[in-house]
């Protein structure tokens, strides 16, 4: 084949980083080990690092560019032009978009085109990385010319993931290929004594007793604050035994900030920051550290990681990304967002010289898994694979002309249920409409950025679009919380499909009641035009005050929904449930006409029992653990507290029962408190919130689900539920409102669970001994999500309450 390699990652402001360094030690491999390809090798005039000496016998090009106008836009058509006549093109660095560059476009006459895909850190993390308009744009237009390549080639499986989630790409357009280190200089050195130049070195840095080394970086993603906070929980005589070092590259203002923070860590020289080192002097850290610490919440590889284990340190790492690949069971990990979990695994690193030994010779056999040959036999089978047959086509002719629909939603970043119910659902609506989103004011939608396929606005702005396009139909997705004013003040003015996504609306209208404009009297208007059955002296809710749970469980208990001046201005009216439906056609038998049940969109998960094991031991479960998982917030209203009870009573008879909660607190740590006064504390785990890809692990090693309501409810659909269900695991509801619908096969149902009642522990039991009966829960449900919730049926019921909206409005 004759394959052009753009070198750009040599030439680019990254090239003294990691990715400069993977693209010369890549592409050098691919010259010595795979020389029987033709190489070309475009270099950049004007730009650092266009020199030869490269091994093999590649044809060296330099090309003009017009930096910083952006990156490569125009290498198809010179490459064209230069008469290469490639059979496939590898980008090395197509992302540089903080730099002001972009990646180059695909052309049909172009050679098909692969680029190395090193992480989604800023979409994984966009409101730490894309926090201003004009990064998020840059980024996103580069993810856009990303979707048009043939291949994208992550450098681990974890990244992967990421991109095909990310990028929304077909499962073969990203394979992973894994990177390496340079294994003949990261080499392990324990000679004793100390040799000269190695104390030289070590007292030259401060470093006078045995220490815990972290390299890394000033960014929130790599948790510094979170390691000095583990620092601080280590037993007194660890931290008087052990310094601290952390080597990181800062500036002036920086340094001075974290040389603060280690002056309040007590003992002179207890914490040391080191500026940049020389690599000399970062290997002689790894070989001769107690323990290797790097407590990074996301990692696109994570090759200090692998560059210590080389060096046969022992390392505890982030249970989170690429790390746990990275490490496999040669070191620990912990989650990195909880200070006493890292601290808790340094303890045994520290305190068990058998264990950290082992787990340094386990280091050498695990790094030597990733290796630059490997690395390069991937990258060539990839570029090989892009014959003519199998190139993506990218197609740019005319579509068919779809009516265009309006839509109001809270969308991504924000955090919101309805955000990602959102997004999933547009992703199948696009096949029905063009659509064009409605936001509220303050931020930009990721979807404004990730996808040319929708145009964001302003909510503000609806009017003066909807005189200039007449849209055939609007969405308007509705729910109990704060993010929802701006879909709440445009639909009172404009009809259109109403999604209720909660029955009751209490929350939201109590927190409308309070903030700066709303008349003083709104939240008692609303109450006497939701509840006029409610005699007048009862309908103040200053009386309401110190009633228990506050106004807003006072409305509740009294039956007030706040949803009738909504459901009144509706076109449509879009519920989860049949149930929603019957209560609603109960109160307002006029509006019966308008409901439609569409279910809530669900997918469903497969995994295998190897994925599921290699999950469970990153995240320190055991192959023959039983796992109890409640998904979602923590909040009383789901009896937390409950379930920790129920857990412990069974807890004697299962040694091998673990309960975990994965979900923000908003109970005030009562059930972590429940635990500890039960004696399970350390049986019951609390990872709080958790991204969408730990969210999911979690589930598959999940056996036994609890999703309970404490009635009343806001008569809400649970995500989470679906999500347990679509994986395929047996779960316990409560039999109360919008859970009781459930088919009695899919679900194990409970009654509301009152004070002494044992009702949740019996069917935690009954589960816990009867795994066959658990297989056929799970199986019952996964079926059930496979045939209600797929969201394309989603999408083609909303289109069919968009057109009865449609044709009513035609009518009148």
């Amino acid at each position: 084949m004759r394959i052009g390699i753009d070198m750009f990652g040599v030439q680019s402001p990254s090239r003294h980083r990691g990715i400069g360094r993977y693209t010369r030690h890549l592409v050098s491999t691919l010259l010595t080990q795979h020389a029987e390809h033709d190489y070309f090798l475009y270099f950049y005039d004007g730009l650092e690092g266009a020199g030869d000496g490269w091994p093999g016998r590649p044809t060296i090009r330099r090309l003009a560019h017009d930096f910083p106008r952006g990156t490569l836009r125009h290498s198809p058509q010179q490459l064209t032009k230069l008469g290469d006549r490639l059979d496939a093109l590898l980008l090395t660095c197509a992302v540089e978009s903080f730099e002001g560059y972009l990646p180059p476009g695909s052309l049909p006459e172009g050679p098909p085109t692969a680029a190395i895909l090193y992480d989604l850190i800023p979409a994984m993390m966009p409101d730490e990385y894309l926090n201003q308009p004009g990064l998020a744009k840059a980024y996103h237009a580069a993810l856009r010319r990303l979707r048009q390549y043939d291949r994208l080639l992550a450098i681990s499986e974890a990244t992967r993931r990421d991109g095909l989630r990310q990028l929304g790409l077909a499962a073969g357009r990203i394979v992973s290929i894994g990177t390496a280190v340079d294994g003949g200089f990261f080499v392990p050195d324990r000679r004793q004594p100390l040799p000269e130049d190695v104390s030289r070195v070590l007292t030259g840095l401060g470093i006078v007793r045995p220490f815990v080394f972290c390299l890394s970086g000033t960014d929130e993603r790599k948790n510094l604050r979170g390691l000095l906070a583990a620092y601080d929980c280590l037993p007194e005589r660890l931290r008087r035994s052990h310094q601290l070092v952390v080597t990181c590259r800062m500036n002036e203002a920086e340094a001075a900030h974290w040389s603060a923070e280690a002056g309040r860590r007590g003992g002179e020289g207890q914490v040391l920051f080191t500026d940049f080192l020389p690599d000399d002097i970062v290997r002689t850290l790894y070989q001769r550290c107690a323990a290797f610490v790097f407590p990074s919440l996301y990692e696109g590889f994570g090759l200090p990681l692998l560059e210590a284990m080389h060096c046969g340190a022992a390392v505890l790492a982030g249970d989170n990304s690429s790390q746990p690949e990275v490490v496999g069971d040669a070191g620990l990990l912990a989650d990195a967002g909880n200070a006493q979990a890292l601290a808790d695994r340094l303890v045994q690193l520290l305190e068990n010289p058998d264990l950290a030994r082992t787990l340094g010779e386990r280091a050498l056999v695990q790094a030597r898994k990733f290796s630059w040959q490997a690395t390069a036999r991937r990258t060539a089978a990839a570029l090989e694979s892009l014959a003519p047959s199998t190139r993506h086509e990218v197609h740019r002719g005319p579509t068919a002309r779809k009516q265009r629909i309006a839509y109001f939603s809270p969308l991504p970043p924000k955090r919101s249920g309805i955000s990602d119910y959102s997004q999933r659902l547009l992703a199948a609506l696009k096949e029905h409409y063009t659509i064009d989103l409605f936001h509220d004011v303050g931020y930009t939608p990721h979807l404004a950025h990730a996808s040319h396929e929708f145009a964001c606005h302003d909510y503000r702005l609806f009017p003066r679009c909807q005189r200039a396009l007449n849209y055939a139909g609007i969405v308007y997705q509705m729910g109990n919380s704060e993010h929802h004013s701006f879909v709440y003040e445009t639909l009172l003015k404009h009809p259109g499909v109403v999604v209720l996504h909660d029955f009751v609306l209490s929350d939201f209208h109590y927190w409308y009641s309070l903030q700066p404009g709303t008349p003083p009297d709104f939240f008692e208007r609303e109450i006497a035009y939701d509840a006029p059955r409610l005699a007048a002296d009862d309908r103040s809710p200053a009386k309401w005050i110190d009633e228990p749970g506050g106004v807003v469980a006072a409305c509740n208990r009294r039956g007030i929904t706040f949803n009738r001046r909504i459901l009144e201005h509706a076109a449509q009216i879009v519920v989860h449930e049949t149930w929603g439906a019957e209560r609603l056609g109960a109160l307002y038998p006029e509006l019966a006409s308008r409901f439609h049940v569409v279910p809530h969109g669900a997918s469903i998960y497969q995994y295998t029992d190897e994925q599921r094991q290699a999950v469970r031991r990153r995240y320190g479960f055991a192959a023959s653990d039983l796992v109890l998982g409640c998904f979602g917030i923590l909040h009383e209203s789901k009896y937390p507290v409950e379930t920790v009870a129920a857990f412990a009573a069974l807890a004697a008879d299962f040694a091998a029962a673990r309960l975990i909660f994965v979900g923000r607190d908003f109970g005030g740590g009562a059930a972590q408190a429940k635990a500890a006064e039960l004696g399970v504390a350390d049986r019951v785990r609390f990872f709080g919130h958790a991204s969408m890809d730990a969210f999911l692990e979690l589930i598959s090693i999940t056996d036994l689900g609890v999703n309970l309501r404490r009635p009343p409810t806001h008569g809400e659909t649970s995500g989470a539920l679906l999500t347990l269900l679509g994986s395929g695991v047996a779960t316990i509801v409560t039999d109360v409102d919008t859970f009781g619908g459930y088919p009695d096969s899919a679900v194990c149902k409970i009654p509301p669970l009152e004070a002494a009642d044992r009702s949740l522990e019996q069917a935690i039991r009954r589960l816990a001994e009867q795994p066959e009966l658990r297989r056929q829960i799970g199986l019952a449900a996964s079926r059930h999500i496979g045939e209600n919730h797929p969201w394309p049926r989603i999408a083609a019921l909303y289109a069919e309450a968009i057109e009865r909206a449609r044709s009513t409005s035609r009518a009148a």
